[in-house]
């Protein structure tokens, strides 16, 4: 198991966000349905699905990667906090990415939600759905939340460094 950087540290850029950094590794031989298993979710969308949020093929084997979780501070549109993060040198995760957290760092998604805006599916409606690690009641919970709306305040983007 990765050990958490203990820093919070401010990242420089038109916006000043808080983040904390944590270290993973992220297995891609495991399908997704086995990450979501890592993860023991006491709660779960049949929408998750591997055809929807597919691991990358060019991406093998074990990666240990350094994944920062970002807080605005105040309500953020999907479209803005990614022009920022961009600004900032940062690109959103992607589930596999968001789900190796979840299952190294469960405690987190309790404190609050994190979302993984570099894996976005659009449902039947066409609304545009993005993973989102969060908690119902005290269970864990891996969902989905509406790229189009505003993230409110207290979520937390996953981010790496591009």
């Amino acid at each position: 198991m990765a050990e958490q950087e203990k820093a919070v540290t401010v990242l420089a850029g038109a916006t000043q966000v808080a983040a904390e950094e944590f270290c993973v590794v992220v297995d891609y031989s495991m399908t997704l349905r086995q990450m979501i298993a890592a993860g023991h979710y006491n709660w779960g969308r049949s929408d998750i699905t591997e055809e929807r949020f597919p691991i990358p093929h060019s991406k093998r084997g074990k990666e240990e990667v350094v994944i920062k979780l970002v807080n605005f501070g105040c309500d953020m549109e999907s479209d803005n906090a990614l022009c920022e993060l961009d600004k900032m040198g940062f690109r959103p995760a992607k589930s596999p990415e968001l789900l190796a957290l979840g299952a190294v760092y469960p405690e987190k998604q309790l404190e609050f939600p994190i979302v993984a805006l570099g894996s976005v599916w659009r449902d039947s409606e066409g609304r545009r759905r993005a993973p989102r690690l969060s908690k119902v009641n005290s269970y864990h919970e891996i969902g989905l939340g509406f790229v189009d709306s505003a993230w409110d305040w207290f979520y937390r983007f996953a981010i790496l460094r591009t």
